[in-house]
């Protein structure tokens, strides 16, 4: 007896006979005695076995059934995305404006601004009134219009011993320290770099130096001022508040060691 063969191909779903039954195999079903047959057992029986044979030959000359296969979905081919070509920014329309430096003030501008500062003086009548100075009269009468280096000493002079500064201080000393803080705060201003540094410089010392100079002569000539003052009462004030002079007696000291 023949065996059959069922062998799983590529699909599991289809089982395919690789092999077929025999005839014999076929005779044996039919007649499973093996015993003596009668003729017509035998007809019948060769009978099956030709019907066998038959469909073994017409089974070997068919072509066996090919597995289906599905057609497997045609995947979309994605798109590439298109490349984006860099943004060029226009050119601004707006140039870039170069910084314009303020033009630097006169030597003689500034100088005459400063020393009305630090003086509280001026030989303008309209800036007397509006700003409170002191007008210079005696200088405006020699035709000058602004203040030089060399007027620092005469205004001084104007002031102190001819005009007086009882209308606006309380002594020959409170307006001589206010001129002294004044100028010491310009001096601290003045940058290195300025390209008038030395011209600046001369200005300010001068009236640093005359204001330690004629708050000496109040020690030694009071009566040369023409707001009365005494010794006593300039040494009083400067002990009763000795914290806001400090500054200015030291400058005098060292101007009385050095001369």
């Amino acid at each position: 007896m023949n065996v059959i063969v069922i062998v799983e191909e590529k699909y599991p779903t289809k089982l395919i006979l690789t092999h077929v039954p025999s005839a014999d195999f076929l005779f044996h079903l039919i007649d499973p005695s093996s015993g003596m047959s009668t003729p017509e057992e035998i007809r019948a029986k060769r009978l099956a076995r030709l019907a066998a044979l038959s469909n073994q030959n017409a089974e070997q000359k068919s072509p066996s059934p090919k597995p289906t296969t599905k057609p497997k979905p045609v995947e979309p081919t994605p798109t590439p995305a298109p490349k984006s070509s860099p943004v060029v920014k226009p050119a601004s329309s707006h140039s870039v404006m170069p910084k314009h430096t303020k033009p630097q003030q006169s030597i003689e501008s500034w100088t005459n601004s400063q020393l009305e500062f630090m003086l509280h003086a001026t030989l303008s009548k309209e800036k007397a009134n509006s700003k409170g100075f002191f007008y210079l009269s005696s200088l405006a009468d020699e035709g000058l219009s602004q203040l030089t280096f060399e007027q620092i000493d005469s205004a001084f002079v104007e002031l102190l011993t001819e005009r007086g500064v009882g209308s606006k201080f309380t002594s020959p000393l409170d307006y001589l320290f206010t001129t002294w803080k004044n100028a010491s705060g310009i001096k601290r201003t003045i940058r290195n770099d300025d390209s008038q540094l030395a011209q600046k410089q001369r200005i300010v010392n001068e009236v640093l130096r005359l204001s330690s100079s004629y708050t000496l002569i109040i020690f030694q000539v009071p009566d040369m001022f023409v707001d009365e003052t005494t010794i006593d009462a300039t040494v009083q004030t400067f002990w009763k508040q000795i914290n806001k002079y400090d500054g200015m007696l030291l400058e005098t000291f060292t101007y009385i060691i050095n001369h």
